[in-house]
């Protein structure tokens, strides 16, 4: 039973286990058949890794599409370590919810050399799970497979290309003489074979060969007699298999007659594509949860969610589409409704009063806190959730120290969104028909929708329903707007007031650019403040004395956000300011009057870095020999050197800049 400071529940965990390889189809196959009787799904994702570099964090001036692209690189480049699902039912004899929490251990594997993974860790992210106990080599040892839609079709393009290819392929012709001793000697040993007239179903094993003798066997074996079967059977080459080896047994069988020799290779032929089947399935594994969850058409809950849907997308469904609203347009035809717990309580002001915090832990602590009455005794809350640890699935039910375990995040999740609900003023009837009281509009509207750019009209009774302003939008964390919207098109706010500054030299600090560009504009400063203060002037001529207060001088450098140590976003008052300070930046260049620690810097428009966040190439200037920091790595391997080298193509986690161009010996390396 789970106990924390005041537990306002108390909850009956049906099925709390790690899924490993070894018991994933029983689970999974007990999943699906609960998914009909849930009310809704919680998920939760524990990943290699977050963000490639610094600059894709994000920041406060990203638009949606830039915030994507960093998204997609994060996708494309780490992978899904483990997948958390939460099933929530309704219990009508205790009136009581029931969570069933599956925690999935996930393995990158490949499939048949067709699907090779390769895959990036973030230290950070393999640092933060180590520090709560997440089991590595549950991960790779026993981890389940799963492929995309994606995949699953392209393998099955490949394998059909692979059989027309082998059914196309002419005779072998060989003239070695080695060669053709080779397939005089099987000759030999099938007449010798026969001469005992053997009954049906006996056969040789010849001994073991490689693939091109192996193929030389298939093929003239039946030029020799129509009624041997060639096998090629794994109880026959145990040891081979074992050992890896490329060499192998091939089994003779006598079946009597041309008729029986080929039914028994279609036989064969079935058996193996059953075989080849059977693989595929179990490779596809986990996608199998994503497929039957998105069939239930069950709402799903995640808490600051955005990621763990770019993952799943890009893991499960397909490679991630090109721009923002395709993603959320196909997001959403998978997952009809969805609900962001984070994006509930940051936005809605019921529960943003209510809820001092929306970070997962701290939220769900809050609103497991009992109220006591005056006389301290405990009032009973709603709603009531039972336990029933009798099933013996208990892994949490003692303990709430299993934070960023995967199922128990997605447990935190769905227990929140129940309490969100309830302080809304709805109650379980309206969580169980969230599908018909939100009037989500089809996935074939809202495509049509955004590629009209137009804004649907969700349900004409928003006003009286406090949970249709929530469903389908996630945080965009430190952005404005501060949400993506899985219904609506994501107008990418206006930046035309932001410029690009970057390839100035290490070292400079904001207040070295709220100076420099501050001076810059000085004169457009002066003539803003002075129409500013006019104005002011006259509105105080109708004013009382007491109403008249001094202009306050206007901030045109509204907020200088850092990108890396070379690059810097310079958001401005307005556009006519930023293209004043375009132009007063280049004339800087020009005249050679900027400051020492801006020579060669260059300044872009925003349209430069939207483009520079989807190619991954943000531009940085060479650091200068004094100023230079080196990783011990890079520092070991010039000292070592001992010559003069430009080092290239740096991660930024071993050199702040990129490149280094200067020349170095080893003892200035040492230092």
């Amino acid at each position: 039973r789970v106990h924390g400071d005041g537990q306002l529940f108390s909850v009956t965990f049906d099925i709390a286990m790690n899924v490993s390889r070894e018991d994933a189809a029983q689970v999974m196959e007990s999943l699906v058949e609960a998914l009909p009787r849930c009310d809704f799904i919680a998920f939760d994702g524990e990943f290699s890794g977050l963000y490639t570099a610094n600059w894709r964090n994000g920041n406060m001036l990203d638009t949606f599409s830039t915030r994507y692209s960093h998204l997609q690189d994060a996708a494309t480049n780490f992978t899904i370590l483990q997948y958390g699902v939460c099933l929530f039912f309704w219990d009508d004899n205790e009136a009581a919810y029931v969570a069933q929490p599956y925690n999935f251990f996930l393995s990158p594997k490949g499939f048949e050399g067709l699907v090779e993974r390769n895959f990036t860790v973030q230290a950070s992210s393999f640092d933060f799970l180590a520090s709560h106990n997440f089991d590595f080599n549950a991960s790779f040892a026993r981890g389940l497979p799963y492929l995309s839609h994606a995949e699953e079709k392209e393998i099955k393009r490949n394998r059909a290309l692979r059989e027309q290819i082998q059914q196309q392929r002419g005779e072998i012709t060989f003239s070695r003489q080695e060669d053709k001793d080779y397939v005089e000697s099987i000759q030999q040993k099938l007449q010798e074979f026969m001469a005992d007239q053997p009954a049906p179903n006996a056969y040789i094993i010849l001994d073991a060969v490689n693939g091109f003798l192996r193929r030389l066997i298939y093929q003239e074996v039946p030029k020799m007699r129509d009624d041997i079967a060639v096998d090629n059977n794994d109880e026959d080459n145990h040891e081979a298999i074992v050992n890896s080896s490329f060499l192998r047994r091939l089994r003779l069988t006598f079946v009597g007659s041309k008729e029986a020799r080929d039914k028994k290779e279609e036989e064969k032929q079935k058996e193996k594509d059953k075989e080849r089947d059977a693989d595929l399935q179990e490779a596809i594994g986990f996608r199998r949860v994503i497929d039957a969850i998105s069939a239930s058409g069950k709402p799903i809950i995640g808490h600051n969610c955005m990621t763990d849907l770019v993952y799943t997308y890009q893991r499960f469904i397909a490679p991630l589409p090109p721009s923002i609203d395709k993603f959320t347009a196909s997001i959403h035809s998978w997952f009809p409704i969805l609900f962001d717990t984070k994006l509930m309580i940051s936005i809605s002001l019921v529960l943003s009063k209510k809820i001092p915090g929306s970070a997962l832990g701290d939220a769900f602590r809050f609103t497991n806190k009992e109220a006591v009455n005056e006389d301290g005794t405990p009032v009973p809350l709603v709603p009531k959730i039972s336990y029933d640890s009798a099933n013996g699935f208990n892994r949490y039910l003692d303990s709430n120290d299993f934070q960023h375990e995967a199922a128990f995040d997605a447990y935190m999740t769905g227990a929140l969104f129940v309490r969100l609900v309830w302080m809304l003023g709805r109650d379980r009837s309206h969580i169980a028909n969230l599908h018909t009281t939100l009037s989500v509009p089809s996935s074939d509207q809202m495509s049509a929708a955004i590629a009209a750019n137009v804004a649907m009209d969700i349900d004409s009774n928003a006003a009286e329903d406090p949970l249709i302003p929530l469903v389908n939008r996630v945080p965009a964390y430190g952005m404005v707007p501060s949400y993506f919207d899985f219904v609506h098109p994501n107008q990418d706010p206006a930046r035309d007031h932001v410029l690009l500054l970057s390839g100035f030299n290490p070292g400079v600090q904001t207040s070295d650019v709220n100076t420099w560009i501050h001076a810059l504009l000085s004169i457009h400063a002066a003539t803003t403040i002075t129409a500013t203060a006019t104005a002011i002037t006259a509105t105080a001529t109708s004013a009382s004395p007491a109403d008249t207060k001094p202009p306050a001088p206007l901030k045109l450098l509204q907020s200088v956000v850092w990108v890396n140590e070379v690059n810097v976003l310079l958001a401005f008052i307005d556009h006519v300011t930023a293209d004043r300070a375009f132009e007063s930046i280049q004339d800087a260049q020009r005249t050679s009057q900027v400051p020492d620690k801006f020579i060669g810097a260059a300044v872009h428009r925003f349209s430069m870095y939207v483009d520079l966040c989807s190619t991954g190439k943000l531009p940085c200037k060479p650091r200068v020999s004094s100023e230079y920091i080196m990783s011990p790595r890079i520092a070991q391997v010039v000292a070592a050197r001992g010559t003069k080298r430009a080092l290239t193509d740096v991660n930024d986690t071993d050199i702040p800049a990129k490149r280094l161009q200067h020349e170095t010996t080893s003892q200035e390396a040492s230092k």
